[in-house]
């Protein structure tokens, strides 16, 4: 089966689990997709009612994780079976070269799952060291993980505060991982399977060297076939994820744009400062003024370090 090649590791098992694909779990695929949409409206209402934009910057990012999330898998749903298929297309890639006892295929294709298993390795330790962050920002800045809005409720009185918090971490956190990050784990391994198909159709023209003209022509008309087959690789795998790279390059994109638009906002406070009533002021006054005005002479600005100055 196609969910055993050892090119997925746990992702499309994980995928199977969770009931995004197959007819397995769906209790948990509602639960987690009905809890996920919740939260986010509830996030949305949160900015709406909020008049303080430090949390709005802080928490935008969460937000555009949980709805790229919810994008990705209620994408992979509509369209299951195409996603299906695909993976089985790659399961009879693997057959065929095993059939046609083609070493020199499968040994390429057998370096694959090495680094496959690094980037799920790397993707879902990354994931859980994120999650751990936030619970514990959580904890310290006394906020949720996720941001929430809870009409006639205080979201921050206990022991409500720490229910959701719980809640959160037992739906929020895994329904990112398996959306999130497994979509992005298979997504580059469907890659590196065309790369690898791709440097077997290298490896093959460079044999023809040796070939007679006759064999030479069967074995490029062949590589003719071969080639048209991997183009077709490519465009299934264009229409299985155009849309969702769309939606994250938009989004991101956006929050880029609030990001410029605070830095800029942020060149206005020297002017805001000097337009006070310093002159009355005392020396005291005077100095702190003027070492604020100093201070903001250059805009607010992230750094690779991620730290703002």
């Amino acid at each position: 089966m196609y969910y055993r090649l050892p090119l997925f590791g746990v992702n499309v098992k994980g995928w199977l689990y969770f009931g995004y694909i197959g007819k397995r779990n769906q209790g948990i695929k509602c639960l987690l997709l009905l809890n996920a949409i919740l939260t986010l409206v509830a996030g949305i209402l949160l900015y709406i009612k909020t008049d303080d934009i430090t949390n709005v910057i802080r928490d935008m990012f969460k937000t555009a994780i949980l709805f790229n999330s919810l994008v990705r898998i209620l994408f992979v749903i509509r369209n299951q079976e195409d996603f299906v298929k695909f993976m089985e297309g790659i399961e009879s890639w693997y057959q065929e070269f095993k059939d046609d006892n083609d070493d020199m295929a499968l040994e390429i294709l057998n370096r694959l799952p090495k680094y496959t298993k690094f980037v799920t390795t790397f993707g879902l330790s990354f994931g859980s060291v994120g999650a751990v962050a936030a619970g514990i920002t959580a904890v310290l800045w006394q906020t949720h993980i996720f941001p929430i809005y809870i009409p006639a409720f205080d979201a921050f009185e206990s022991p409500l505060f720490e229910i959701i918090n719980l809640w959160q971490s037992v739906t929020i956190v895994p329904f990112i991982m398996s959306a999130y990050i497994l979509f992005t784990n298979l997504f580059i391994s469907w890659l590196m399977f065309g790369i690898g198909l791709l440097e077997i159709l290298c490896k093959k023209f460079e044999q023809m060297s040796s070939a007679n003209d006759a064999e030479r022509l069967r074995n490029l008309k062949y590589l003719i076939r071969y080639h048209k087959r991997i183009i077709r690789y490519g465009q299934k795998l264009e229409d299985l994820v155009a849309l969702i790279s769309m939606v994250e390059l938009i989004l991101f994109t956006v929050m880029l744009c609030f990001l410029f638009v605070f830095f800029l906002i942020s060149l206005k406070i020297p002017d805001a400062a000097y337009g006070i009533d310093w002159a009355e002021s005392g020396p005291e006054a005077r100095k702190c003024l003027l070492i604020l005005i100093s201070r903001s002479q250059s805009a607010l600005q992230v750094r690779g370090n991620v730290q703002c100055e």
